[in-house]
């Protein structure tokens, strides 16, 4: 609608009808050689709809530096700022996803330690029962009995101590993924 039209009804397209504005800008451009750029700039169509508009005006200038001229470029912002719409709501969207998400990881951290000291229970009751009965047979026919038996017996203690002790580590394992990570160097050959 501004196309080849005076700049005083450019003005009027912009909803200002004073000539001080005009002439302020002008003057701006002409006497003291600034090159306006507004970004939050209007242009009313024939319509009577706002277009959002980056405005710059600067003077055209003879190689003597007089002024010949002044130039105005609008461009229209309409679809930049559509984008930056869309941008901000995407990010909107993201941070509630990984909120959502964060939420999520947190109860299924909170059922799998439940799970591990519910399983870490289970295991332990027939664990010390299995090796209660070992040391009671141990203590009552371990001397009548013979050396593979002993062999046995010893061995079905150890490994359920090994046992009890897989699952201190396992629980240990669980409460450590849950918390911070530490960094630090370390040698890994010993480990």
């Amino acid at each position: 609608d501004a196309v080849g039209k005076p700049l005083r009804e450019v003005m009027r397209l912009r909803g200002e009808s004073g000539s001080d504005v005009l002439l302020g800008r002008i003057d701006q451009a002409v006497n003291r050689g600034i090159v306006r750029i507004e970004q939050q700039s209007f242009l009313v169509t024939h319509r009577g709809e706002r277009l959002p508009i980056d405005e710059s005006i600067s003077a055209i200038r003879e190689q003597d530096g007089s002024v010949t001229g002044v130039v105005i470029v609008f461009r229209d912002r309409t679809e930049r700022l559509q984008m930056e719409n869309r941008v901000l709501e995407l990010n909107a969207s993201l941070e509630n996803r990984v909120r959502l998400r964060t939420a999520e990881l947190a109860a299924a951290n909170r059922e799998l330690e439940m799970f591990a000291h519910s399983v870490s229970h289970d295991l332990r009751a027939p664990l010390r029962a299995i090796n209660g009965y070992a040391q009671l047979i141990t203590q009552k026919y371990g001397e009548s009995a013979d050396d593979e038996t002993r062999h046995f017996l010893g061995r079905l203690i150890d490994n359920s101590a090994r046992m009890a002790s897989m699952i201190d580590d396992y629980l240990r394992l669980a409460r450590a993924s849950q918390s911070e990570l530490r960094y630090e160097r370390t040698h890994v050959e010993p480990l």
